[in-house]
């Protein structure tokens, strides 16, 4: 629902601003993809309830990336625009025998989601990540998730892959 690619172009803008990096001096574009439109459309409106965000997120970046909802909005917040700008979203099927995406990525994060798959499957989403990643690019994987029987990828961290 959005969340998850909202958060990551959050703490590029903070990095980038820590870091006295030109906004020009990066093209950051994020990829959300969902299965679910319901759940697309929730991260395109890119509201959502402010009890999400009181304990897990700084008042300070709620009031930087995060506009107040007021009268009938009131208990929400909505990602401002600039956030929005840098996350495009698209419905995906990971089961589909080819994905369409024409450019290639440096990261691909998909955490927590093989562990629904059976072996093939997880195979299949593998060898498509592989050939969607750029050379040398990095592969995230959540804890539950392994790498057994496949050597398109080197392990860098934990969880953490680099494409062969």
């Amino acid at each position: 629902t959005g969340e998850k690619p909202n958060s990551m172009a959050i703490t590029v803008l903070e990095a980038k601003s820590e870091n006295d990096i030109r906004p020009e001096t990066w093209e950051i574009k994020i990829l959300g993809t969902d299965i679910s439109k319901r759940a697309l459309e929730t991260a395109g409106s890119g509201i959502y309830d402010q009890y999400q965000f009181q304990e897990n997120v700084p008042k300070d970046i709620i009031s930087k990336y995060f506009l107040k909802g007021v009268d009938e909005r009131k208990g929400t917040v909505k990602v401002k625009g600039f956030v929005q700008d840098m996350v495009r979203l698209r419905r995906l099927n990971f089961m589909e025998s080819s994905y369409p995406f024409s450019k290639e990525f440096d990261v691909i994060m998909c955490r927590n989601v093989m562990i629904y798959f059976d072996e093939p499957m997880k195979q299949h989403v593998l060898s498509k990540f592989h050939r969607h990643l750029c050379n040398m690019g990095h592969l995230f994987l959540g804890h539950s998730e392994t790498m057994i029987g496949n050597d398109n990828f080197a392990p860098v961290n934990v969880t953490v892959y680099r494409k062969k």
